[in-house]
């Protein structure tokens, strides 16, 4: 469950998980594929694969507006702190952008650590399990939660003074991890105008196999309540 004040950015960034972190003003989020442009939803995770076979994202939100923020560079560095890659992106100007994940495919598997700076000297950073192959990922062989967690996009055009209420919705989920259904439980103020997002969020959800669920079907719930400060 997670509340959101009324600032556009912290609306904005309501809508993470926890494997969006900040430090100081920078906030870093990852996605499991390229979210396309005008989408409802896209596709938080917590894993990665580094088999050079995925087109992962790293997004990276310091500002709603574009100013000149000097650029953005960012490493990541794997679970012994060795770093695999740094990326530079001088177009950066401060709103969310994402950049594919220069992840390799000889880092070692565990949590790994993506900084992100600014050249004005602000700094954000965030942790994410990578593993060399999904099946052997803890995350992918976890049996009650996604590996990858749809989320409602923000919607520009709902004024921040109602950002409001609550949405809930809810997932069924085979044996082989597919989401087989989706449904909104609740949807109270704002959550009303986000319906339609929260239905696409749960089709991008991604479960791990589990046999047990072929007589019983897991149903996975998703929680979101606005307020203001």
């Amino acid at each position: 469950m997670r509340r959101a004040s009324i600032g556009v950015l912290s609306l904005l960034l309501a809508l993470t998980s926890a494997a969006a972190q900040a430090a100081d003003d920078v906030y870093v989020e990852f996605l499991w594929e390229q979210t396309p442009a005008a989408a409802l939803a896209r596709s938080q995770t917590g894993l990665f694969i580094a088999d050079g076979q995925h087109d992962h994202r790293i997004c990276v939100a310091a500002n709603v507006e574009d100013t000149d923020v000097g650029g953005l560079q960012i490493d990541i560095l794997d679970a012994e702190g060795t770093r695999i890659s740094r990326t530079a992106h001088d177009d950066y100007r401060g709103r969310k952008q994402c950049y594919a994940a220069a992840l390799g495919t000889a880092g070692v598997a565990g949590t790994w650590t993506v900084q992100a700076l600014l050249g004005d000297g602000r700094t954000g950073s965030g942790t994410v399990r990578v593993d060399h192959r999904l099946q052997d990922s803890p995350l992918y062989q976890r049996h009650d939660a996604p590996y990858v967690a749809g989320r409602p996009n923000y919607d520009a055009s709902i004024p921040p003074a109602e950002w409001v209420g609550k949405l809930v919705w809810a997932m069924d989920v085979d044996a082989q991890g597919k989401v087989t259904h989706v449904e909104v439980e609740v949807a109270e103020g704002v959550g009303e105008r986000l319906r339609e997002r929260a239905l696409a969020a749960g089709w991008l959800t991604r479960f791990g196999p589990d046999p047990a669920r072929a007589d019983t079907p897991l149903r996975w719930r998703r929680t979101l309540e606005f307020a203001p400060e």
